[in-house]
């Protein structure tokens, strides 16, 4: 047996797939949105189908959505548009089953407590490979899945969903429904690279950046970039006014200055990291290239990663569409 860590490049996914075709079984992972995903995925980096066709056994996509308080839950109202959308019928007895947490003293006004998988599992068997070999989309093999009656992130998370444990908003954020357009690979594509505002709106909803910096400049130009690059922006000057509007807003990401006036960046890590439902919300601070010291120190809090100052807009929507791949928000 062996273990790779995380298949990123070409040359770990030759390496990973030479062991799996000498008769070794390979554990690894991969960033991607799905389970069906992983397989385009794989040939970005160069490996070709009938390699991955003949070596792929299984992939097994998991996310992580928040779960609503049970001191506080109660049923939610849904307009029937989204219903629609998320192929639920309007019947009573279905509709009760659809809660939220309101908030509370419990979940620090929240709704939520704690957190809970979605899984979906797909089993590479002949007609997959079939699919594979000629070149499908990951939408293709997908569809082809849910004929077949495998159950993807969005059927496991509604599920839950009408189990009362987790609500539409999480839904909706970590595992909407399902796109009909597909992608093919990208050696594929005409184009050599999709813009930054395309790739945000392919995950279906909109992420959310609170922005922390008690220079009003240095807010306006973020909220700018950001805004263009199709976030949804929050503002806030200082680390207290941020570790309110987190648990009001509820952002995908939170960007902060490291010197600020009342709650400084660090002790703005220190205290998201430090409670289980803030910690799970990736932050970038931002630095001088003098501060060295408290780059360090932020780190060792918890923060995700630093961005220098002054601000280069590519480099910061580069290292934030980073930092959320990691957390398996990628764009």
């Amino acid at each position: 047996m062996v273990m790779v860590g995380e298949i990123r490049d070409a040359e770990t996914a030759k390496i990973a797939f030479q062991a799996a075709n000498t008769g070794h079984l390979v554990l690894t992972t991969l960033h991607t949105n799905d389970a069906s995903a992983a397989v385009t995925r794989l040939v970005d980096l160069g490996v070709d189908p009938y390699v991955i066709a003949s070596s792929l056994l299984c992939v097994l996509a998991q996310r992580l959505v928040r779960q609503n308080c049970p001191h506080c839950v109660v049923v939610e109202k849904v307009n029937k548009t989204l219903l629609t959308r998320l192929e639920i019928s309007g019947d009573k007895k279905t509709l009760e089953k659809i809660k939220k947490g309101q908030g509370c003293e419990a979940c620090q006004f929240s709704g939520y407590s704690g957190r809970l998988g979605i899984y979906e599992m797909l089993m590479v068997d002949n007609d997959l490979r079939k699919l594979i070999v000629q070149g499908a989309s990951d939408t293709e093999i997908a569809e082809d899945a849910r004929e077949r009656g495998v159950k993807d992130l969005f059927g496991d998370c509604r599920d839950k969903l009408f189990q009362g444990v987790t609500s539409v908003d999480e839904l909706m954020r970590v595992a909407p429904p399902p796109e009909r357009e597909g992608r093919q690979p990208a050696m594929e594509q005409v184009a050599a690279a999709a813009p930054v505002e395309k790739t945000t709106e392919a995950l279906g909803t909109q992420l959310r950046v609170l922005a922390v910096d008690d220079d009003p400049f240095i807010r306006k130009m973020l909220q700018k970039v950001l805004t263009e690059a199709q976030y949804d922006v929050v503002l806030a000057t200082d680390g207290e006014e941020a570790l309110e509007k987190v648990y009001r807003e509820r952002p995908d990401l939170i960007i902060s200055d490291v010197v600020m006036p009342n709650m400084d960046g660090l002790s703005l890590v220190k205290k998201l990291k430090s409670q289980l439902q803030t910690s799970i919300i990736p932050v970038i601070l931002l630095t001088s290239k003098d501060e060295v010291e408290s780059e360090v120190e932020g780190l060792e809090a918890g923060a995700d990663d630093y961005i220098p100052k002054p601000i280069v807009a590519n480099l910061l929507l580069a290292r934030i569409n980073r930092v959320l791949s990691i957390y398996g928000r990628a764009q």
